[in-house]
């Protein structure tokens, strides 16, 4: 398979999407003891890795390779919507409804994403 690219202007949106999600995920990283700035650092770099997806399928020629990309973005969709349902969690009532149970429960949907994808 090929994987020809072209330059497109329609990609700088989803590419400064990339670099500020990047620069919240460091931010938040440096201040994880404030309660949901870890789960908001995942989500962000989740979200990152989601719209870098999206610069590629919009840079992407052949139609294969669009699918690919577009299989790729599906992938981290659900680990970045869980992610941010345990920031807002944690940031609501810090300790009360991020439990090793919920934690799990809520990573169920993501594996079953990830498996319907591959």
């Amino acid at each position: 398979m090929a994987w020809d690219y072209a330059y497109s202007p329609e990609i700088w949106p989803s590419f400064l999407t990339v670099i500020l999600l990047i620069a919240l995920a460091i931010f938040s990283w440096r201040r994880r003891s404030v309660p949901g700035a870890l789960p908001f650092a995942i989500g962000s770099l989740f979200a990152a890795l989601w719209a870098a997806g999206s610069v590629m399928e919009i840079a992407a020629v052949d139609f294969d390779t669009k699918i690919f990309w577009v299989k790729f973005q599906a992938v981290w969709q659900m680990p970045a919507a869980t992610a941010t349902t345990c920031f807002v969690l944690e940031y609501a009532w810090p300790g009360r409804w991020l439990t090793r149970r919920n934690l799990v429960l809520l990573s169920i949907p993501c594996l079953l994403t990830l498996g319907l994808v591959l």
